[in-house]
């Protein structure tokens, strides 16, 4: 789930903790706001295409997806209409500051036990997508603790904890970016622009 953003994985965790009103509750309860989920990640994906009442036996599958769309003569212009629908959905969205707050809980270990704390957070030191976004610019052996999301409806985020050289710190970011018309690799260059940005500011105004 965060070293190769298997979505399927994370659709069986969620279920695994009790669903999404669990998660829900627990970010409450961590004091974090502006986090919202509430769908296993394969409605959300069939609700960007206009997809409704998935079969029981479906899988994750770009293909599986679009032959659905054609079995149900969903058209050109009604998967551009969910499209739309579903970039005005405020479900299963989250804020860059509700994430970068809880990105500083998991840090310090207030979200977590110390030990659960230190596995989430080396898992994601070894996130091996997007490694053209945050990380895309900063000086190469930069350690940074992240985890990416993406819809290829123009759709690409990165989240996550830059460590500065020489005992200066750690910085949170949170970059998410959404165009209904979108170049993914300029995308990322923007989200790479961004994290260096970040790290040139911190590094030297100390």
């Amino acid at each position: 789930m965060l070293l190769i953003s298997d979505n399927s994985a994370a659709d069986l965790v969620l279920k695994a903790v009790g669903g999404a009103p669990v998660v829900n509750a627990r970010l409450a309860a961590l004091g974090v706001q502006g986090i919202s989920v509430d769908r296993p990640t394969i409605l959300l994906i069939a609700d960007s295409m206009g997809v409704k009442s998935l079969p029981p036996e479906s899988e994750w599958s770009k293909a599986g997806f679009a032959a659905l769309a054609l079995a149900r003569g969903l058209t050109d212009a009604d998967q551009a209409a969910a499209k739309e629908t579903f970039y005005k959905d405020q479900r299963d969205t989250a804020t860059p500051t509700g994430m970068a707050r809880l990105l500083a809980k998991i840090w310090r270990k207030e979200a977590l036990s110390p030990n659960g704390s230190d596995q989430l957070v080396d898992i994601m030191f070894r996130c091996e997508t997007g490694l053209a976004r945050i990380k895309g610019l900063l000086p190469p052996g930069t350690r940074v603790a992240h985890k990416t999301g993406t819809l290829n409806i123009g759709v690409t985020d990165d989240v996550g904890i830059i460590e500065l050289p020489n005992g200066a710190g750690h910085v949170v970011l949170t970059v998410f970016v959404k165009e209904a018309k979108a170049d993914p690799d300029a995308q990322e260059r923007t989200i790479a622009q961004i994290g260096r940005a970040v790290y040139d500011y911190f590094l030297f105004r100390r």
